[in-house]
């Protein structure tokens, strides 16, 4: 009777042994104290990827996160990729190029909600708001908004035409020499 005690405490101790886990289990983790993490624990970047190839670089030595390039250089640095992957029907991804959406549970998720910040092929950067909201850009002293309609208030909340400003403001000519602005 006593090699079957001892057997089963034996067997109880290798088996709890095994079944701590050095794994993150795909169907989630219970964390069990503030000292556990998914990271790494020397000089390498926490990389992700799809598909083998690498979607988002969280660097080793800054806290730069990095989503389509691999060497970041802003605390959020996103860089458009064009997808490759052959498991993809890839639409026309080449123009324009949404570089961020913001939504919320007010605005909806699809990709006509929210307000979006894209690259157009001609270098340009397009900020937009997507539905029918006021667009508005408030400092310490005020900001300027613009209504769905089209009026644009400096000033004002409420822009009564297409533009509006409340207080002063200044306007004058420039001419363009050589390429060069000149007032």
């Amino acid at each position: 009777m006593k090699k079957l005690i001892f057997i089963l405490f034996l067997s109880v101790l290798i088996f709890r042994g095994y079944a701590q886990r050095d794994w993150w289990d795909l169907a989630g983790n219970e964390i069990e104290s503030k000292f556990q993490f998914l990271g790494s624990t020397n000089c390498e970047p926490l990389i992700f990827k799809t598909n083998n190839n690498e979607r988002m670089r969280l660097l080793n030595d800054k806290s730069f996160l990095g989503i389509g390039t691999t060497d970041p250089f802003a605390t959020l640095h996103l860089h458009f990729q064009v997808d490759t992957r052959p498991c993809e029907i890839l639409n026309n991804m080449l123009s324009p190029r949404r570089l961020l959406q913001i939504t919320t549970p007010e605005t909806g998720s699809s990709f006509n909600n929210g307000f979006s910040i894209t690259s157009l092929e001609t270098k340009e950067v397009l900020f937009e708001q997507l539905e029918q909201a006021n667009l508005s850009i408030k400092g310490p002293l005020g900001g300027f908004t613009i209504m769905p309609n089209g009026n644009m208030g400096v000033g004002q909340s409420i822009p009564q035409a297409k533009l509006d400003v409340s207080g002063s403001f200044k306007a004058q000519s420039a001419k363009i020499i050589n390429n060069a602005l000149i007032n």
